[in-house]
């Protein structure tokens, strides 16, 4: 199915969540469980505009909000979005799936997935444009955007300060 429409992606989408018509109890969900910049944005809009509740990366609102994924792997079931929303994309590669399916045995799961040199560009153009948001150099290394909060290692967890540099993306593709 083409990413941006067409009518194998329609059907896709309406297999993906036929067994919610007829089951007002237990409503079905949809679980997308590709990593970022493999169409989960073109999901999440394609289902919104279908009258789906759609979940895309964070779903609540003010303080204290977190990303669908991380309530799904620290299996937080009382989670308002988790119960509130029928669709979730973005990072869905970081939830508990085994979780998710045992907690919502009626619920589906989508693998999204792209070939692997544009996914690196596309996350590579993402990363500039986050740290270039931040007033740092288009490409660079963790220490050369110091933005954000430290974790535990010293490196800066906001996503602006991913090392995308040429060392730093032949490094992930030779580890995979």
């Amino acid at each position: 199915a083409r990413a941006h429409g067409g009518a194998a992606w329609r059907r896709l989408a309406l297999a993906l969540l036929s067994t919610a018509q007829g089951r007002p109890s237990t409503p079905d969900k949809l679980f997308c469980l590709g990593p970022m910049k493999t169409g989960t944005t073109t999901l999440h809009r394609y289902f919104a505009r279908r009258g789906y509740a759609s979940c895309h990366n964070v779903c609540a609102e003010g303080p204290g909000r977190e990303p669908w994924y991380r309530h799904a792997a620290r299996r937080n079931a009382s989670a308002e979005h988790l119960a509130r929303f029928q669709v979730f994309s973005d990072l869905g590669d970081l939830a508990d799936y085994a979780w998710l399916a045992a907690t919502f045995p009626t619920a589906r799961f989508a693998l999204n997935t792209r070939r692997l040199l544009p996914w690196l560009v596309s996350k590579s153009d993402h990363v500039a444009r986050n740290r270039r948001r931040h007033g740092c150099g288009a490409v660079g290394t963790h220490k050369s955007c110091k933005v954000g909060k430290r974790d535990g290692y010293g490196v800066y967890t906001d996503s602006a300060m991913t090392d995308n540099s040429d060392e730093a993306i032949a490094r992930w593709v030779v580890e995979q």
